[in-house]
């Protein structure tokens, strides 16, 4: 028997990421008889900062015992994401098993993690069709939510009527095909017409006038109509009475009464079967700027100097950062930033779930894993897209104390001021933690600190200093 390795009871991190891989407390009873029967138990696992992964009745099963120390070995984890998929595993095929509620919400955290439905089946040992059944609901409401981001943004547009994102943009950003938002689009323009033709009537509709109410394009409009004529006339058409049932009749529902359900096995993230370039181009629109922007140069070399200049602080600061994935081989200077690497952290769980709009955020300022300060640099695209993410980021975390920042160029603070005083951001009180830093501002802070070699201020000082409050 190989001799054991032991770690002080203090020294173990209860982490909530994993402890919740269970509903609600342990099992007395286990612990129990497991506090009697410490010599047989074996070594509790955990992640290289000593969070518990799997063992939570064995460590208090020590700890009742009187025990100062526990046995343990420990397995490298990539991210919180990891280490919550690591625990699931464990509690999924060993000790205590997982009850079926358990395993039910531990296959929709994987899910929300990204993971496939053949994923998430190997992991809690349960068939493909009962996880597609688990995360069905989850995964339409994902997508609900999902087309009408994507049909909001698409429909902003500029003074002048541009719009500010394109299909390509979109598809960038929430890492799709350029198909699968088209699709995503469609969905949401859908939506909007099935409500519309029920608050008042099909007849009032024509694809012309859609396409005025919806602020799209009436080739669309006509295409959606078209391809969904039997989908509109289902939904539209009232259900047939159901005759009343026999009042001394009772009616038990059987609990596999939706068993017959159709499951989808593919996570909705999955892009659907990209069509031919040809026919791609042949069904393109005619909205002005439509899919052929290319990104310019200057504008993304002065987005990559702003960022490096706020790592470069937040550095400076102690601060952990985080920025886009996609941004990591950027530099300024020869700087690059993946010279930073010892502070460019993963998100914590939580924030991990927040979705790919919160991680997307240009820079990212953590203190004890908390996200204290979100920067979105805004050059070649609009204001409101900076503020969409800030939005975002709020409601997904329920978390006021975040402070918020617009970067732009100086004159873009009465552009900004305009934007957030609209209804969308003033109604969820964005306006109460959001600033702008002006460019000649962060660049003035940066120089004056390289020169010194040091940031004079406190974190929250520094930013008073630079930003205006919206």
């Amino acid at each position: 028997m190989s001799k054991k390795t032991y770690i002080p009871l203090e020294d173990v991190v209860l982490w909530e990421g994993t402890k919740d891989v269970r509903d609600g407390d342990r099992s007395n009873e286990i612990i129990r008889s497991y506090s009697e029967n410490l010599d047989n138990l074996s070594p509790i696992l955990l992640d290289q900062h000593n969070r518990i992964l799997d063992g939570f009745h064995r460590y208090f099963a020590h700890e009742l015992a009187g025990e100062d120390k526990i046995p343990y070995t420990v397995k490298e984890v990539e991210s919180d994401a990891h280490a919550v998929e690591i625990a699931i595993v464990s509690n999924a095929v060993h000790g205590v098993p997982l009850t079926v509620a358990e395993i039910r919400r531990n296959a929709i955290r994987l899910f929300k993690m990204g993971r496939t439905n053949k994923d998430i089946a190997k992991i809690v040992k349960r068939h493909e069709t009962v996880v597609g059944k688990y995360v069905k609901a989850t995964r339409e409401r994902m997508e609900s939510e999902l087309c009408t981001k994507l049909g909001e943004l698409y429909a902003i547009t500029d003074d002048s009527g541009r719009k500010i994102y394109t299909h390509t943009s979109l598809a960038e950003e929430f890492g799709f095909s350029t198909h699968r938002v088209k699709d995503l689009i469609d969905k949401h323009y859908l939506k909007q017409i099935i409500d519309l033709y029920v608050k008042n009537g099909a007849r009032a509709y024509t694809a012309e006038i859609l396409a005025i109410e919806l602020n799209a394009n009436i080739m669309r409009i006509a295409k959606i109509l078209e391809k969904n004529e039997e989908a509109i006339a289902e939904t539209l058409t009232p259900e047939p009475a159901q005759e009343p049932e026999p009042e001394l009749e009772v009616q038990l529902e059987s609990e596999s009464g939706n068993e017959s359900d159709e499951i989808t096995e593919e996570v909705f993230e999955a892009e659907s079967t990209a069509e031919p370039e040809a026919k791609e181009h042949a069904e393109a629109e005619s909205d002005v700027g439509e899919d052929d922007e290319e990104k310019d140069e200057e504008s993304k070399r002065i987005h990559s100097e702003m960022q490096w200049m706020l790592l470069w602080l937040g550095n400076e600061l102690n601060l952990n950062l985080r920025l886009p994935k996609t941004d990591l081989t950027q530099s300024h200077k020869k700087n690059e930033i993946v010279n930073l690497a010892g502070k460019l952290k993963e998100l914590p769980f939580d924030i991990l779930m927040a979705g790919r709009s919160v991680q997307r955020i240009d820079v990212l300022w953590l203190k004890d894993n908390k996200i204290i300060a979100a920067f979105e640099i805004e050059h070649s695209t609009g204001i409101e897209s900076g503020l969409f993410r800030m939005s975002h980021l709020w409601v997904s975390l329920e978390d006021l104390s975040i402070r918020t920042y617009i970067v732009a160029p100086d004159t873009d603070v009465y552009k900004a001021q305009d934007k957030i005083s609209e209804p969308t951001f003033k109604h969820n009180r964005l306006a109460e933690s959001c600033w702008f830093v002006p460019y000649t501002k962060l660049a003035n802070k940066y120089n004056e600190a390289e020169q010194n070699g040091s940031v004079s201020k406190d974190w929250q000082g520094l930013l008073d200093e630079i930003g205006y409050k919206l």
